[in-house]
């Protein structure tokens, strides 16, 4: 199993970082966890012992451990049992964020998420500031992990939990304390109209480090900072709308409040507005505009918009790019362009600018928070309608079935399965013109068309073609 791995870093660098640096804060756990006692058992081999030898003499670090014995990778190889149950409950979920809060005043503000994470300094001194958090994050961790079965002859105990969870606790950190408002400051402030306060406080529902973990909690928090303008929550309360958390699953929702995360320059809302172009959920499909918002949501910094890349066969992305760069531009540009190539729609309303009374955002970036949206979170290119695009290429396939079955099978058995492939043809075809908002009348004539035997295959090439490449 792999936790963590620099190379997804230094592959989405903007800067001319050097590659090593994004190996920084996972050589510091490798680092923390070997000279705990928690490392792996190559660690002991014959082969590793002048680096850990040199690791405990302070004379390499880390990550250089990491480079030259796992490659940049950290992997339940590299621990002890007792290290990968500790790794598995906190290395994901809290790791990053709690490396954040250390060295919060020490990033460079380059503008680019992933360069400023991996800009603090490779030093001693610098793991011994995470090595404190560490230190007690693992002391939590062994407190609520089950405790031993009492003997036979004990009084019976209430039943243990099948396995440890990681139930965190407020640090007295140095750090931590100069960082964060208490909650009694936060809610006093989000009653008086604060929208950073409120965001603050969703957040501390999602992570149940200092309030118990409520969805629908965090969720009504994320919603008033949102209403207030606060990019942040925009894109949380849109994530909320997608998975379900707090709210009920609601496609439209989400892409709203995605889209105001775009308008206000959110990295990850330019990327989950980006792909709903690119697949045609909930707004027409256009390539053009998919292209031109996962550049600007790269340029701001999404690893994930640098991953999906741009597709070819659109042209005029380079413009329109610029357009939308302008602040306060996006929405009212990507409006025109719709409006200009399609009849308007229930969809339009999924991008209506925020309230006249929303607070302007402010120019004090807001904590840095691990996104509540995970990388399998976002769509991939096909999760608007799966089976509508199966259903599609079974029918396009149809004509090339035939033609094989031909020389063999005649008669009713062929028809037959021409028909089948037929109907799989215009069901597909129904389900993507729908998907592409086609009209109810050019709905029906393509589906009827696809429903045609062997001709009707060519249609389905046809759909599969405008739904990919415009």
């Amino acid at each position: 199993m792999k936790y963590d791995d620099a190379e997804y870093l230094f592959l989405n660098f903007e800067t001319e970082r050097d590659n090593d640096d994004a190996g920084t804060h996972i050589g510091m756990y490798l680092a923390w966890a070997i000279l705990r006692g928690l490392g792996g058992e190559h660690f002991s081999a014959p082969e590793a012992a002048s680096h850990i030898q040199r690791l405990k003499a302070r004379e390499i670090t880390g990550a250089e451990v990491l480079w030259d014995r796992c490659d940049g990778k950290l992997t339940d190889d590299d621990f002890n049992a007792v290290g990968n149950a500790f790794t598995a409950a906190y290395y994901e979920k809290f790791f990053t964020r709690d490396y954040e809060r250390v060295f919060q005043r020490d990033f460079v503000d380059t503008g680019h998420a992933v360069d400023d994470l991996c800009s603090v300094p490779d030093t001693w001194a610098n793991f011994e500031r995470m090595a404190h958090v560490l230190d007690q994050r693992f002391a939590q961790w062994q407190k609520s992990r089950p405790q031993p079965a009492a003997p036979a002859s004990a009084a019976p105990a209430a039943p243990a939990a099948s396995k440890p969870t990681l139930e965190l606790e407020p640090m007295d950190s140095p750090a931590d304390a100069q960082v964060r408002p208490s909650l009694d400051e936060l809610q006093q402030r989000a009653k008086a109209g604060d929208r950073e306060a409120w965001y603050e406080l969703g957040a501390e529902y999602i992570t149940g480090e200092r309030l118990a973990q409520d969805f629908a909690m965090a969720a009504k928090a994320f919603t008033q900072a949102a209403k207030l303008g606060q990019v942040d929550a925009q894109f949380n309360l849109g994530v909320c709308y997608q998975n379900g958390d707090g709210m009920p699953k609601s496609a439209s929702q989400a892409l709203h409040w995605f889209s105001q995360a775009a308008e206000g320059g959110h990295p990850e809302g330019l990327y989950m507005l980006g792909m709903a172009y690119r697949n045609g959920a909930g707004v027409p499909q256009d390539l053009g505009a998919s292209n031109a918002l996962l550049l600007l949501g790269r340029a701001k910094g999404s690893a994930n918009a640098a991953r999906a890349g741009i597709m070819a066969g659109s042209g005029g992305y380079v413009d329109l790019l610029e357009q939308i760069s302008q602040p306060g531009q996006l929405l009212s540009t990507l409006a025109a362009r719709r409006g200009a190539s399609t009849q308007s729609g229930g969809s339009a309303s999924s991008f209506a600018p925020a309230s006249a009374g929303a607070a302007p955002r402010t120019t004090t970036a807001p904590p840095r928070r691990v996104p509540v949206v995970q990388p399998g979170d976002a769509p991939d290119a096909t999760s608007g309608d799966a089976l509508a695009v199966l259903s599609t290429v079974i029918g396009a396939s149809a004509v090339f079935v035939l033609l094989l079955m031909a020389g063999s099978v005649s008669g009713p058995p062929l028809k037959y399965t021409a028909l089948v492939f037929a109907a799989f043809g215009a069901f597909g075809t129904w389900r993507l013109s729908t998907a592409m908002n086609h009209d109810p009348l050019r709905r029906l004539v393509l589906t009827l068309c696809a429903g045609v035997p062997v001709a009707g295959s060519f249609l389905c090439m046809l759909m599969l073609k405008w739904r990919w490449l415009g």
